[in-house]
């Protein structure tokens, strides 16, 4: 739909590039990470176990280490390196449960023209974004400002919502705060709504929106 109006689908959730999550998580989508991530609580038993069983062997061969251990100590390395993995993805999910990071709002000026309307996907939701002489500012729809006919717009240059609101010029105003639209994501309670769905074998929902 929003490829026929010639309107741009982005959003701004997007890891820096040089931290230790980028590696691991990449270009996958919020879907694959959160499978990753479930993936990992599962196996974690195995891993215990494994860890167990290795050192009981190594017990009864007196400390030397035979075919059968080295498995055991390969499938442990493989098991660890996925869980180190899953808890920098789970990481960066809880630091930026708001789904916005600096980078990624970096990206948003950079890429988008100037005084371009487009969709921000956020938390979601879906938000007009605009940007206007270097700024990028979204629609405010907030019921609590539904009689205040000078807001019209809200600054995003914050990932945390603490932001400038405008009127219809772009001017700034201070309306009384109502409450942020787009709080924070609890990772855990995400974790389990991902893991229901797919024990109900619903279809897969569509991958994280991207970049035009």
């Amino acid at each position: 739909a929003f490829d026929l109006l010639g309107v741009r689908l982005v959003h701004g959730w997007i890891v820096e590039p040089d931290s230790p999550c980028a590696r691991v998580i990449g270009k996958q989508s919020y879907n694959q990470i959160m499978d990753r991530i479930l993936q990992c609580h599962d196996s974690a038993s195995r891993l215990a176990s494994l860890q167990d069983r290795l050192q009981t062997l190594v017990v009864v061969n007196d400390g030397t280490m035979n075919e059968q251990q080295q498995q055991i100590q390969q499938e442990i390395g493989q098991l660890q390196q996925q869980a180190e993995a899953a808890a920098l993805m789970k990481d960066f999910l809880e630091h930026s449960s708001h789904q916005l990071t600096i980078h990624g709002l970096s990206l948003l000026l950079q890429k988008l023209n100037d005084h371009e309307v487009c969709v921000l996907f956020r938390n979601n939701h879906y938000s007009v974004l605009k940007k206007n002489n270097e700024h990028l500012y979204m629609l405010l729809t907030d019921l609590g400002y539904m009689e205040t006919n000078t807001i019209v717009w809200e600054r995003l240059d914050m990932v945390d919502g603490d932001t400038e609101f405008c009127d219809a010029n772009f001017k700034e105003n201070a309306p009384t705060p109502v409450p942020n639209h787009a709080g924070p994501v609890d990772v855990d309670y995400a974790l389990a709504i991902h893991r229901s769905l797919e024990e109900q074998s619903s279809p897969p929902a569509a991958d994280g929106v991207l970049f035009a």
